[in-house]
């Protein structure tokens, strides 16, 4: 019983929805081109963070590269040194 309740309510709601969609087409209207504008300026604003993200790692990564060839290599460890570390 409770399924098929729901099922009804369903459809209920669907046909209102569509009754209204027809009926308040131009509110409707406005409305999905309000959601597209909107939709335009949520994916700019995406794509906007995401240049600058990829510019600063591009640039960090340039740093740290040049960082890296600045550093001098370590000396290198003699045998005999090793084996004090080891034992």
């Amino acid at each position: 019983m409770g399924k098929a309740l729901i099922i009804l309510i369903g459809l209920i709601f669907i046909v209102v929805g569509i009754l209204l969609i027809v009926a308040w087409r131009q509110a409707v209207l406005i409305a999905i081109e309000a959601m597209i504008a909107l939709g335009f300026v949520i994916v700019g604003l995406g794509m906007l963070a995401f240049g600058i993200s990829e510019i600063r790692s591009a640039a960090e990564e340039r740093r740290l590269a040049a960082e890296v060839e600045a550093t001098p290599p370590p000396p290198p460890v003699s045998p005999a040194e090793s084996e004090k570390k080891q034992g």
